[in-house]
Order: structure tokens, then C-alpha cells, then sequence
């Protein structure tokens, strides 16, 4: 009897406070406010999600039931903080909420930033996340923000035409999308053009010069970065390598050189799915002093498992990471 009474007063309590909510709905969006301050200001995952769990919790609140800008919010900064997690269940978790979003009928016949950035934010999920990898699904989203001129969204569909992923492999097509891509900004469609023009990729007559200005252009671009590894090793060269396999031979010896695990990443990118770069992918995540590098590792070798199938077994993936840490000890430990 007094257990039931207890409950019944907190309920009452709860309806009360609401109320005094709804009648005073300044102190609720002035504490909405700094919530969203903290979140955007906040460091590392684990703080970022409780944070933002706390913004949920505020916008359960009635008078948010039919706030849809701020609730859409959630789900986008939700849904794709959720995605830099290492667990499965939390990349499932962010699907639903960004599909929250891409599946919202009114944002459909009216869609904006978020509508389209949910589908970059997914679309590029589908292609690195093992427990929710869809290339077709991948190239559906990321074709939907490309026509809306999103430079990452452009970028990235034009690299899973590199690699021949959900799509047929056509570098023609990639070279198109990259070069689209730069002229609104993207650093990483430079980078990818100057490895085009090293290449002699996408019908492009291989040219230093070129190659070097678009790695610069890399650096300088809208979200440009401090991608000066290939720039190093140009400029070491003075020359361009014969083929892939050249340029892959020079990656590993400047890694050898230099003693340089952050490199890993580099070299298995250039691999492609196959069981050399499962090697790079491996050695990435043991040993690369980065991070960001160190879980996509991690999931890149998920993805080549995945691909590769039977063609990647348990005793192959031993042996190579026999292999890895045999070579490691040798030239960079």
C-alpha cells in the first residue's frame, strides 16, 4: 500500500514538473541550449554519448513532441556518433536513427543538409562497417547526397569506382567524379587525382608536375589536411614510378626507412581487398600510433575477410599475421 502511494506521489511529481514546463518552456530550451553546447565541445566517445543521451532525454520532454528540427538533430548527431564506435551494437543502433532521417517523408518532399548528409554518413558506414556492409546500398545513399553536390559524398562514390565496389570498376568515371569533387573543395578528391596522375589512371598521361600541384591543392582545400606523405616521396624520387607495383615497392621502403608505422595504412590502400593488404591492414592495427588509422584498420580487415571469403581462411589469416609481425621485427622494430 505505501509502495503504491510512493509511486502514485512521483507521478504526480513528474506530471507537475512538465507542467511547470510547458508554462515556463524558456528554463527547458536554455538548458536544451547548453546541452547541445557540451556536445558539440565534447571529447572522446564515451563523453560524447552520454551527453547527447542527455539531449534525448530532454527532448522526450512534451513540449519537444513536435519540435522536428531539434529531434532530426538527434538523430543525426546520434545516429553518426554512434557509427565512430567499436562495437556492433552501436553501429546497428546509429543505422536506425540515421535511417530515422533518410526515411522521414516530410524531409523527402522537403529535404535539406541533414537529410543529405545522413545518407554520406551512412552510405560510407554501408562500405566500412563489417556488420552492416552493403556496397549496393553504399553507392544508393552516396548517389542521392552527390546530386546534391556534397564534395564527400562525390568523392567517396567516385573511390568506389576505383576499387569496383557495389559498382563496376571504371576509372574513367571515378577520374569524373574526383575531378567534380575537387572544384568544390574536397582535399581527398586532390589527393586521389594526383595518384590518378602518377598512375596514368582514368586515360590521364602520367605526369609529375600535376601530380605534385593536386597533392599540394590537398593540403590547402576547403577540408584540407596535412597529406604530405606522397609529397615526400615524389620529391625523394624526382621521378614517377613505372607501375603500382613500383610505387608500392617505394611505400614500403620509405616505411623501412623512416620507421614509420603510420604509414601501414597508406600501403594497404593501394591493395585493394586482397590478402596483402589484410597484411598492412594488420600491421596498421598492432602497431600505427594513430588512433582514427587504428580502427579503420580494424575494420578494413573485417571488410577483406568478408570479401575475400574462403579465398582467406583462419590458417592463411595466422600465417599472415606471422608474416606481419616476423617482418616488423626486422625493419621497423
Amino acid at each position: 500500500m505505501k509502495t503504491y502511494k510512493l509511486h502514485k506521489i512521483f507521478y504526480l511529481f513528474l506530471v507537475l514538473i512538465n507542467f511547470v514546463l510547458i508554462l515556463n518552456p524558456a528554463k527547458s530550451e536554455e538548458k536544451l541550449d547548453s546541452l547541445w553546447t557540451s556536445y558539440f565541445y565534447c571529447s572522446g566517445f564515451s563523453e560524447c554519448l552520454n551527453v547527447i543521451n542527455k539531449v534525448e532525454d530532454e527532448l522526450k520532454k512534451p513540449i519537444y513532441i513536435n519540435n522536428d528540427n531539434e529531434i532530426n538533430w538527434l538523430n543525426f548527431e546520434k545516429g553518426s556518433l554512434l557509427m565512430r564506435s567499436n562495437k556492433d551494437k552501436d553501429i546497428l543502433l546509429g543505422e536506425k536513427y540515421l535511417l530515422k532521417l533518410i526515411n522521414n517523408k516530410n524531409l523527402k518532399k522537403n529535404p535539406n543538409d541533414l537529410y543529405y548528409y545522413s545518407h554520406v554518413n551512412l552510405g560510407w558506414a554501408y562500405h566500412t562497417e563489417e556488420s552492416i556492409f552493403n556496397p549496393k546500398k553504399a553507392i544508393k545513399l552516396m548517389k542521392v547526397a552527390a546530386d546534391y553536390k556534397i564534395p564527400q559524398a562525390i568523392n567517396n562514390l567516385g573511390a568506389f569506382y576505383e576499387m569496383g565496389l557495389g559498382v563496376k570498376k571504371n576509372y574513367k568515371k571515378s577520374l569524373e567524379l574526383y575531378s567534380k569533387a575537387s572544384k568544390l573543395g574536397s582535399a581527398h578528391a586532390h589527393s586521389n587525382i594526383g595518384k590518378f596522375y602518377i598512375l596514368g589512371y582514368g586515360g590521364l598521361d602520367k605526369n609529375f608536375n600535376k601530380a605534385i600541384n593536386h597533392y599540394k591543392l590537398s593540403t590547402i582545400s576547403l577540408d584540407g589536411q596535412n597529406d604530405n606523405y606522397i609529397l615526400k616521396l615524389l620529391y625523394t624520387k624526382n621521378i614517377l614510378p613505372k607501375n603500382l607495383d613500383e610505387f608500392i615497392e617505394w611505400m614500403i621502403e620509405e616505411a623501412k626507412i623512416k620507421k614509420d608505422p603510420n604509414s601501414f595504412l597508406r600501403i594497404a590502400f593501394e591493395l585493394n581487398y586482397t590478402k596483402d593488404a589484410y597484411f598492412w591492414y594488420y600491421l596498421c592495427s598492432e602497431f600505427s600510433q594513430l588512433s582514427e588509422d587504428i580502427k579503420r584498420c580494424q575494420q578494413e580487415m573485417r571488410i577483406v575477410k568478408k570479401i575475400m571469403g574462403n579465398k582467406l581462411n583462419d590458417e592463411e589469416i595466422k600465417n599472415l599475421k606471422k608474416r606481419a609481425n616476423d617482418w616488423y621485427n626486422q625493419f621497423i622494430s
